[in-house]
This record gives C-alpha cells, structure tokens and sequence, in this order.
C-alpha cells in the first residue's frame, strides 16, 4: 500500500473524539463502474490486513444523487479505533442541489 499526505489528498485535519488526523495515510478507489472489481478489491484489502492494530481511523466518502428531486447527498462515514480498543462511529450527510434551473419549476419561488 502507499502512503499519501494530506497535501496530495488535498484533504482537511479530520476531527475525531479521540484525536485529531491530518497527516494522510493509506487510500483505496473502489469502482464505481463494476461490481465485481470492488468486490474483488474488498477482499484484497482484507486479505493483506489492510487495517490492523495500528489503524487509528477509516473514512468512507461516497455521494449519492437522487434524480426524482435533483439533489445529491455526500456522505461521510468516519470510524474512530481508539488504541485502547473498541470503535468509535461518526456520519455526516449533506444534502444539496447542484444542478439548479434544469426545469421550469426550479424558477418559481
């Protein structure tokens, strides 16, 4: 796995109930495309003990859009592992709307 700084990630210091993160790490693109292929690189990163006792966090970002309303949704799951063990869960969503004046009722206030 390489390692990537925040600076290349283009990321802000992570605030978690523990700890504060900011120094970069280890990330993974999962296909958006294909299935299969994440499947397959799920299983990879669990093989090669991808988090072990040394992971402190692990953040999924993914977005989501919902084409009956016009509004994209980007979610960020944050898991916290405290060195004393257990695991600390965070979320937040945020819902927006991007794509503004696609029909004639987005005029009307």
């Amino acid at each position: 796995f390489a390692y990537t700084t925040a600076k290349d990630l283009g990321n802000k210091d992570l605030w978690g109930y523990v700890s504060t993160y900011g120094d970069g790490g280890f990330v993974q693109y999962l296909s958006t495309t294909n299935k299969n292929t994440s499947i397959a690189d799920i299983a990879f990163l669990k093989a090669n003990r991808w988090t072990d006792r040394g992971t402190r966090l692990v953040v999924i970002d993914f977005s989501v859009y919902n084409g009956n309303l016009n509004l994209f949704c980007v979610i960020n799951l944050i898991f916290e592992l405290p060195p004393v063990g257990g695991l600390i869960p965070m979320s937040e969503f945020t819902t927006l709307r991007l794509l503004r004046y696609v029909s004639k009722f987005d005029y009307v206030v």
